[in-house]
């Protein structure tokens, strides 16, 4: 079978180049190396894995089970063989369906469970994986299928797991705030300015900013600047990019803006971060 009118497909403007639903093969000193800013549901097609955080291995992944990743996490998934991967990226903040919010299974949470958990795939997920991999394969991934297919695999977790299963899976993602919470990790970075932020959930600014110091403890711009500074301090310490293109890459006017904002933020020039890091000192020691 394959897909007709195929060049109307991947001309249409609403055609995923790539980013949303990814079928990812990874081999042994190649990793899957990425930067969650939104959700992601990594499901093991094949072989085994390595999950880890900053450089810590937090779970194995055998092949059928699948793995949810969090916003805001740098992360890294490694095999001492082959594996393949499904990557489901989560665009919108679903629930699991129009009559369940993620945050009605708060009251199935265990509160002393701290590791990550793992869901096992069942017949009905394989079912749908294997067919959204074949449509895949033959060029269909308009972001509204894609969108739906996601929407689907909630419908099917919600009817096949229980809800002590999803509220470990889910756990990370579970509060009162859930969805405000994760509006804000989800569309920070694609933002000019507190206003905008707080319009795109329909919020008066005064409302926005108090309802953002109760559900994050700190005030929009003092959170945005922390999360940015963290940003930077990592690329400082993980690649080898100028810092030239690092200024441009965190919308720096100049170089010399850029370190200014290292200094006031991180306690040194970026060159210095750098220097010390690799140097095995910490900022700002002489």
């Amino acid at each position: 079978m394959k897909l007709l009118y195929k060049k109307e497909h991947t001309t249409c403007i609403h055609y995923d180049s790539g980013a949303q639903i990814v079928i990812k093969t990874i081999y042994k000193g190649q990793p899957f190396n990425g930067y969650s800013q939104q959700c992601k549901i990594v499901f093991v097609l094949d072989g085994s894995a390595a999950y880890k955080l900053r450089g810590l291995v937090l779970t194995e992944l055998q092949e059928g089970q699948m793995l949810l990743i969090t916003p805001d996490k740098h992360f890294s998934v490694s095999t001492k063989d082959t594996a393949k991967l499904l990557v489901i990226t989560l665009t919108r903040l679903s629930s699991l369906c129009e009559c369940f919010p993620l945050e009605n299974l708060l009251m199935h949470r265990d509160e002393n469970r701290q590791e990550v958990t793992l869901l096992e795939t069942n017949t009905s997920i394989d079912a749908f994986i294997m067919g959204l991999i074949a449509n895949i394969k033959h060029g269909l991934r308009c972001k509204y299928y894609l969108e739906t297919k996601t929407k689907e695999l909630f419908y099917l977790l919600r009817a096949y797991y229980s809800k002590e299963q999803l509220a470990h899976f889910f756990s990370e993602m579970l509060h009162a705030d859930a969805h405000f919470y994760y509006f804000v990790k989800q569309n920070y970075k694609n933002i000019n300015s507190i206003p905008e932020l707080a319009g795109m959930l329909n919020m008066k600014q005064m409302i926005f900013e108090r309802k953002f110091k109760e559900v994050f403890g700190v005030s929009p711009n003092k959170w945005i600047i922390e999360q940015k500074s963290r940003e930077i301090h990592h690329a400082l310490c993980t690649s080898n990019t100028s810092l030239k293109e690092l200024a441009a890459q965190y919308g720096f006017a100049s170089k010399s803006s850029f370190s200014d904002f290292c200094k006031r933020n991180l306690g040194a020039p970026p060159g210095r971060v750098r220097g010390n890091i690799r140097n095995g000192r910490r900022d700002g020691e002489e």
